[in-house]
């Protein structure tokens, strides 16, 4: 799947017996062959290109104007995957029966070259029990205390961006899509592990990733995600072959595969190893002595010294969910931000608004004594929201899932199919075994539940009361941009506070606008929806913009 074969030909004899069991098992269960859906006009590849390769929301606009909701695609090797945008129906596999659809068996072995065995990665029994230790360091007192984190990094990165721009004349063409990275990552290393308080960190481990620091952690994550982009034909058709291979025996085969991506992976998997063992030491022996602070890292070994046996996550399990903080709340937050900045830039109507409103509560602060953002002002900023919002809804960070049925099931649907039989159906049976994407990017530019408008950007929507038709699916405000059900993301909260803090501060420093020369830039997929220039894609993540000093 990442360069473990050179080419599509060396495979050609497994993926012809693949298919063939492909086909005996289509027809001797329960089918989705009379659903609705595109014809491939390959068998090696299926829909697999314009499911992986297109630009987010190309392919999404094309299947529901088409098909509707829910649309039969082919995977590698004419495998049958349910596509999915019904909310109806993604409300009940996330939320009804959670845990009867896991994630792909296939993928799970390159998921825990990213993220360990931690609770992005575990099913089940074992996702329980991680979810019920992890939730205490993510509520909601917990990402109010990480607000002077936020603040000290994106304060860094301003003062960056103001550096540069005076030796310009105060006007340049900044990738904020970069220096947005790099500041997650650096709230990442005060609040996972020396939480910033006072204006100092209590214990310090800092990236130093805003002003290019050489620390090999750091080095090891930046734009790691870019591996899983743009995946070649052997790559995909590997994909197809590895949902019968034992996950076992994928493991080993990422574990001694000499692939550049999965050798990157492979060090970046030791370079946190080798950090977490010791830092699990020192924040030990700190919380002995009575010192332990409120970073995620502290409260983890608090928790754990005082659970029942059962409920305590051994050395070699707290390492995992590291890993797993590092990769869900890095490029996630950074590029949700930096798709804020996009689509201000894009509507100066909007930022000067948003503006407007920021400079009000900045004087109520003052008239009351003080000099910051508390999460309650944040809560008062009704623009302020509606427009983070609106940024979470139209770029949801994640475009899609992929999910397992782990039983024959029926699904409830919002909308009605008609099948290519002609019947209308209401509810539809699928099988144990069945591939599903869920769509959250169809979700959330659904017309039926956001308006003819869907694919506007317009934060005003959420100063409107508007029927959502009962799709009470999201965390947050009826988006899946955290996902939702037993699995939402447990960071939610703090992302929101980080996205707030941002965007009050950049946009009380700078204005954003797009360059003079036109550029078109596209909505990219690798694990995340990225930013990149149309003609410019081998420069990595790229989301220039005309940036000046207010």
């Amino acid at each position: 799947m990442l360069g473990l074969v050179d080419g599509r030909y060396a495979l050609l004899p497994l993926a012809a017996a693949c298919g063939l069991y492909t086909l005996y098992r289509k027809y001797s269960k329960i089918s989705i062959s009379d659903v609705p859906g595109p014809e491939s006009k390959t068998f090696l590849l299926g829909h697999s290109k314009e499911l992986l390769l297109a630009d987010c929301g190309t392919t999404e606009a094309e299947f529901r104007r088409r098909y509707g909701d829910v649309v039969r695609v082919k995977a590698a090797l004419g495998e049958d995957i349910l596509w999915i945008a019904d909310h109806k129906a993604i409300k009940h596999i996330l939320h009804k029966s959670g845990y009867d659809y896991p994630k792909p068996p296939g993928d799970k072995p390159l998921r825990a070259m990213v993220t360990d065995e931690g609770l992005a990665w575990a099913d089940g029994e074992m996702h329980r029990r991680y979810k019920k230790i992890l939730l205490p360091a993510f509520g909601i007192p917990e990402a109010k205390e990480f607000l002077p984190v936020f603040t000290h990094v994106i304060t860094r990165l301003a003062d960056r961006w103001a550096n540069e721009l005076t030796d310009k004349g105060s006007t340049g063409i900044i990738n904020v899509a970069d220096g947005l990275m790099r500041v997650t990552l650096d709230a990442i290393g005060f609040g996972t592990w020396s939480l910033y308080t006072k204006h100092r960190p209590a214990f310090d481990h800092d990236f130093g990733a805003v002003i290019d620091s050489d620390d090999p952690l750091m080095k090891s994550y930046t734009h790691l995600m870019t591996v899983f982009a743009a995946p070649s034909p052997g790559r995909l058709i590997f994909r197809g072959i590895s949902r019968f291979v034992p996950p076992s025996w994928l493991s080993f085969l990422y574990e001694h595969a000499s692939s550049p991506d999965i050798q990157r992976l492979r060090e970046n998997r030791q370079q946190v190893h080798t950090f977490a063992g010791g830092l699990i030491e020192f924040k030990r022996k700190a919380l002995e002595q009575g010192e332990g602070q409120k970073d995620i890292m502290s409260l983890l070994l608090k928790a754990n010294a005082s659970a029942n046996e059962d409920a305590k996550l051994r050395d070699d399990e707290i390492v995992p969910q590291m890993r797993t903080i590092m990769f869900a709340a890095h490029e996630t937050t950074a590029i949700t931000i930096a798709w804020g900045l996009y689509e201000l830039a894009k509507h100066p109507q909007v930022q000067a608004r948003l503006r407007e409103e920021i400079i009000e509560t900045r004087k109520k602060i003052k008239a009351r004594g003080d000099t910051e953002f508390t999460t309650n002002d944040f809560d008062a900023m009704p623009y302020t929201i509606a427009v983070m919002k609106e940024t979470l809804r139209l770029h949801p960070v994640v475009a899609d899932i992929p999910r397992f049925s782990g039983k024959d099931d029926v699904l409830p649907l919002a909308n009605p199919i008609t099948t290519r039989s002609g019947k209308v159906i209401h509810e539809l049976p699928i099988p144990k075994g069945l591939r599903l994407t869920l769509s959250f990017y169809a979700y959330q530019t659904n017309e039926d539940l956001w308006g003819k408008d869907a694919l506007v950007y317009d934060p005003d929507r959420w100063l409107e009361e508007r029927d959502k038709s009962g799709a009470l699916i999201g965390v947050y405000a009826n988006l899946l941009s955290f996902s939702a059900g037993v699995k939402n993301c447990i960071g939610w909260r703090f992302a929101l506070v980080q996205i707030q803090a941002s965007l009050i501060h950049l946009i009380s420093t700078f204005n954003f606008a797009l360059p003079d020369e036109p550029q078109e830039v596209r909505m990219f997929r690798t694990v995340t929806v990225v930013p990149k220039v149309s003609g410019r894609e081998n420069e990595g993540i790229q989301l220039p913009l005309k940036v000046s000093l207010l």
